[in-house]
């Protein structure tokens, strides 16, 4: 008697599986006939594949930190900038009135 060993099928087939179900209008049972899994399988596989949608449409919390802390830096650099333009515009002010005799 030999042993039957367990199929695992990944991720991308399984999405593969259901958006076919869903797009080309294939019947589950012809899915599963496919595959050769129980349609309790596929049923989950479905199940699993709506409940984790949205996850789809969120951004990975990675890229969002990296994008802040680049919005953060350019900000600083403008704030560095406009610091230094008014330093300068308050020295051509200072230097303006101590000619002007105005102390």
């Amino acid at each position: 008697m030999s042993k039957k060993t367990r199929r695992t099928f990944s991720a991308e087939q399984k999405a593969l599986a259901v958006k076919r179900h869903f797009l080309e209008d294939i019947p589950s049972s012809e899915i599963c006939e496919e595959l050769q899994i129980h349609p309790n399988v596929f049923a989950e596989w479905r199940k699993v594949f709506f409940e984790n949608g949205a996850s789809a449409f969120k951004r990975d919390k990675a890229i969002e930190q990296r994008e802040s802390e680049k919005k953060i830096n350019k900000l600083q650099d403008q704030l560095i900038k406009k610091d230094q333009v008014i330093s300068e515009i308050m020295s051509e002010y200072v230097d303006f009135k101590k000619k002007l005799g105005e102390t």
